[in-house]
């Protein structure tokens, strides 16, 4: 019985592969998937996921600073 299941809006949004809270609201809203609980619990005001932010990365920052050749190439 999933309707009776406490789950909380970060379970979900790690569960829907980072779905934005507010999409995962609107899906509970609307009725339109089943299986998902009709209350979930959890703060409503933070959207914030550390995994959703480092995947946006594109790139590590540098972590020493850039050195110049000595000699020329050959």
């Amino acid at each position: 019985m999933t309707e009776l299941a406490n789950v909380s809006i970060e379970e979900l949004h790690t569960h829907l592969n980072h779905m934005p809270h507010s999409a995962i609201r609107h899906l509970i809203q609307a009725d339109s998937t089943a299986g998902i609980p009709d209350h979930i619990t959890g703060t409503t005001s933070g959207d914030f996921c550390e995994d959703c932010v480092n995947g946006k990365l594109t790139r590590a920052p540098h972590s020493k600073p850039a050195t110049h050749a000595e000699h020329l190439l050959l």
